[in-house]
């Protein structure tokens, strides 16, 4: 990290060129870097399908590679693309791939986990940020074997590829920082005179500052003891909550993610979704609006990974858009998809609920003798409803809405071009409804829907088949099975999930859709949702690769991301219950409200009063338990409610 005292920030100020050294200074590993090479051999052996210890060949490579240039050039380096041409000479008996195919993919395959798991230090960054803006020349100067157009690529990545004038490596030059003769290829190369006016950066105390000091240079050491001592104390064979503890430690978790918890279910997820499309042959998929959004980057970027080539598209739907083309005529509607949840509603909310337009509804009030915004109780049963369905005007507006709206939604659809016969969508869940009325639009068309959780079944038919993935509609409500947790609270996943856009409202005549915007909640995203995203996405991509790494069974991994998650939903910190209780949820179908996931709070002992009156009713009715136990003053029952439902779970 960059230490800003006052006097160091002056006299590096001074300097005009500021030379940086890239592996933990600019970024860091989450994985040992001799253990990058390790995953890198049993990943090609995997994918080449060879039994060979492909490690311990590239090993013997690379020793005699620099034992050569030792002896030419006085320098302990290779170039990767040789290591590559003599492990290929190795293997060639036991593969049908030429050595350009090789290349290819050995490269490819490096890329990727380097890419998995290296994350940026952004202290380091900013500061070379700064500096740039302040006119400096910055040159990254680096010991490693990949080459230019490889080491680019992980600039490019990492969006730091505008930051360098220049870039050293070492393996272009078989010179190194650590024989001290790339800083005398880089002072010709940029013809300077002198390093007089240029200051070196870097994490190692021989290359980066002692040998940096002899070559003229000014130097900044960073330290990168905390990554260092990680590299060394870690195993892959280690217990894997003491191993992901480690990286928390190193990674500096806490600091930068107030939920590492749902991240790793969400990492799960993904994982099981890839799994679940590949046996059904998936070429397609679609991630439904609007909680879909955040869904389908951490898909795209876990595949990026795996290399699977499923195809991801983001659909706009939402179950007021679909729900109006999923429709009957009128004589044969009973509009059970809306009433099964919603039956006390008023009639104006009815009406949104089928896209009528204002001006359709004034329309109506003028007809229809009674108040449209009142709430009615059981409204399919009430004579309201009933006068509504009678109404000469609303029969003739509801026909034309529908019919158009059902041909608006098929252009839309039309545009994604898919080649199938049947349909795989994803979404947050819970009960569905999208894809029952997704089912009445496509009739003959095959749909299976994936979800993060499914608590209530609704609507499955041969042709439309739904999959809870962390839990299902038998296991959602069963505290005896580990999987019924991640139900504990649902609607901490759909604030988490939150979309850069509204919700979807209809679809237009071009093909296009209408969004529902709204200021607050589109506030709401960016304040305080997407920085979450944005942090969870970094941190599920680094603990992939630590997983991959690790060499644990899915069943492992599944296990510890269940304990885990069970440990911080029973019992969470003081810092994620206040997140939770600071948002809400705008609901867009229904009854068109605005849902506040906090109480009302009260002296401690009201609310014990009221929960020993009514332990049951008292859980059952928390959005989050845990959550609703610190806000009403119980927070030391948490530890009891955590050691109750700890001890139901079966192992």
């Amino acid at each position: 990290m960059f230490d800003r005292t006052q006097g160091e920030t002056r006299e590096h100020l001074m300097q005009k060129i500021i030379f940086i050294d890239f592996f933990d200074t600019i970024v860091h590993r989450a994985i040992p870097p001799e253990d990058v090479k390790k995953l890198w051999s049993k990943l090609l052996s995997s994918d080449l399908k060879l039994n060979v210890d492909i490690y311990a060949l590239r090993f013997k490579i690379e020793a005699q590679l620099c034992a050569d240039n030792f002896i030419k050039h006085q320098e302990n380096e290779f170039r990767y693309n040789d290591m590559c041409a003599l492990l290929w000479n190795d293997l060639k008996g036991f593969t049908d791939l030429n050595f350009e195919r090789f290349l290819i993919i050995c490269r490819s395959l490096e890329l990727r986990i380097e890419k998995q798991v290296q994350y940026v230090n952004n202290d380091n960054v900013k500061f070379l940020i700064d500096s740039k803006n302040n006119g400096k020349k910055i040159y990254l100067i680096s010991d490693f074997y990949f080459d230019l157009a490889l080491f680019e690529e992980l600039l490019k990545f990492h969006n730091l590829s505008e930051l360098f004038n220049g870039v050293f490596i070492s393996s272009e030059y078989i010179a190194s920082k650590r024989s001290g003769r790339l800083y005398q290829k880089v002072q010709e190369i940029l013809n300077l005179t002198s390093f007089d006016n240029s200051l070196m950066i870097g994490d190692n105390q021989i290359a980066d500052v002692v040998n940096a000091k002899q070559a003229g240079l000014n130097v900044h050491w960073s330290d990168a003891s905390v990554k260092h001592k990680y590299y060394s104390t870690t195993s892959a064979t280690e217990n894997l909550a003491l191993l992901i503890g480690k990286f928390n430690y190193a990674y500096n978790v806490n600091q930068k993610l107030i939920y590492p918890e749902l991240a790793l279910s969400l990492h799960l997820f993904i994982v099981k979704l890839v799994s679940e499309l590949k046996i059904a042959g998936a070429k397609d998929v679609l991630f439904m609006a609007r909680e879909g959004e955040f869904l389908k980057k951490l898909f795209d970027q876990y595949v990026s990974f795996t290399g699977d080539a499923i195809r991801s598209h983001y659909f706009y739907v939402s179950r007021r858009s679909t729900f109006l083309p999923s429709l009957s005529s009128l004589d044969q509607e009973d509009f059970h998809v809306l009433f099964r949840q919603y039956i006390n509603i008023s009639p104006r909310e009815f009406l949104l609920n089928l896209n009528f337009e204002d001006i359709q509804i004034r329309e109506l009030q003028n007809v229809i003798d009674y108040d449209f915004a009142a709430r009615v109780d059981n409204f399919p049963a009430s004579i309201e409803f009933q006068q509504l369905k009678l109404c000469r005007l609303f029969g003739e507006l509801y026909e034309d809405n529908r019919l158009q709206q059902l041909q608006n939604f098929n252009h839309y659809f039309s545009s994604f071009n898919l080649d199938c016969n049947e349909l795989f969508i994803v979404d947050v869940g819970w009960k569905g409804s999208i894809q029952d009325n997704l089912a009445n639009i496509f009739k003959t068309l095959k749909i299976n829907g994936y979800y993060l959780g499914l608590n209530i079944a609704t609507g499955e038919t041969t042709k439309s088949t739904k999959k809870g993935l962390l839990f299902d509609p038998l296991t959602a409500f069963d505290i005896s099975c580990s999987s019924s947790i991640y139900n504990e609270c649902t609607s901490l996943y759909e604030v988490i999930l939150g979309a850069s856009h509204g919700s979807t409202s209809k679809y237009l005549p071009d093909g296009s859709v209408e969004l529902l915007e709204n200021e607050i909640e589109r506030n709401l995203f960016h304040n305080t949702i997407l920085p979450i995203q944005q942090e969870m996405l970094n941190y599920i991509r680094l603990v992939g690769g630590v997983f991959a790494w690790s060499n644990k069974t899915s069943n492992e991994i599944k296990n510890f991301i269940v304990r885990n998650y069970a440990n911080f939903i029973f019992n969470p910190s003081a810092k994620q219950v206040e997140l939770f209780s600071s948002v809400y949820h705008v609901e867009s179908f229904g009854v068109h409200e605005t849902t506040k996931f906090i109480s009302g709070g009260g002296s401690f002992f009201s609310s014990l009063k009221k929960f020993i009156r009514a332990p049951k009713r008292y859980i059952k009715t928390s959005f989050w338990t845990a959550q609703k136990l610190t806000v009403e003053k119980l927070g030391i029952l948490k530890p009891i409610y955590k050691f109750y439902r700890m001890r139901k779970i079966v192992k």
